[in-house]
């Protein structure tokens, strides 16, 4: 999980309070199967990326002129072994 910390506010950034599926191509399945087969070489098949800062009501408040974004993507533990 990557988490970031912005020094702008979410609104004038213009970030919805949605969250968002990034992936590679219509076939997730396939593109998972192809990233476990070959980690090394292949982009990560999805990812997931959500500003909770945006959500929280009172954020602003407490953290003015502040956002937070985070992003998750899939990986494999093959990648960290040494």
């Amino acid at each position: 999980m990557l988490n970031i910390g912005i020094r702008e506010s979410g609104d004038r950034l213009d970030l919805d309070p949605a969250n968002i599926w990034a992936h590679a191509g219509p076939d997730i399945d396939d593109n998972i199967s192809a990233f476990e087969a070959d980690p090394e070489h292949r982009a990560m098949p999805t990812y997931f990326i959500t500003f909770p800062s945006v959500k929280d009501p009172s954020w602003e408040s407490l953290y003015p002129g502040r956002t937070t974004i985070d992003v998750a993507g899939l990986t494999t533990w093959s990648l960290f072994e040494p």
